[in-house]
């Protein structure tokens, strides 16, 4: 059985067959196989207490949560793009990844776009509990240094912010001349 959630959903609102509950994160209960949470996380206030929350909604002992988040480290942005007025929280690969360790889930996956611009996480819930956090100084460090390289200058003089504008024109051209 596949559910979602949603707690803006109209109470007419067509769901293609699904099982949308409308409530808020709060008031769930259940036991799953499988949560995914794509581009929320870094919405919330407390990112710790709801990865904390999802765990306890996984069936024993292999539930699997899925996360997507936006990645701090991405280049693909423009730099004055990076930081998103409604996102509480950036992360990176090992930032999420110790944040899903700090609550006890075990990591399986973390895996970066090919873009660069998303971090997707695949924690089971295992059997462990929380385990500490550590590395993330350097992390701290790598991260800043990327921040710091990553000028407008820098971003808008390669050709790479521009490839897709091109290879639309392109198609444009192309569509245009197989029509004449």
């Amino acid at each position: 059985n596949v559910e979602g959630v949603e707690p803006h959903l109209e109470p007419d609102a067509e769901t293609g067959g699904l099982t949308i509950h409308r409530a808020q994160f709060a008031e769930l209960e259940g036991r799953w196989d499988l949560v995914m949470y794509h581009h929320s996380l870094e919405h919330v206030a407390d990112p710790r207490r709801v990865l904390a929350t999802v765990r306890g909604w996984l069936r024993e002992p292999d539930g699997v949560l899925v996360v997507e988040v936006p990645n701090v480290d991405s280049t693909a942005q423009a730099p004055a793009h990076r930081f998103h007025f409604a996102h509480l929280y950036s992360f990176n690969p090992a930032t999420l990844a110790a944040l899903g360790e700090s609550v006890g889930f075990s990591t399986s996956r973390c895996e970066v776009s090919g873009d660069g611009g998303n971090v997707t996480c695949l924690f089971r819930r295992g059997e462990g509990g929380a385990r500490p956090v550590e590395g993330l100084p350097e992390n701290v460090r790598r991260t800043r240094d990327v921040l710091r390289r990553h000028t407008a200058l820098r971003h808008y003089l390669p050709a790479t912010p521009y490839a897709p504008a091109a290879f639309t024109a392109l198609a444009v051209r192309a569509t245009r001349t197989a029509r004449n």
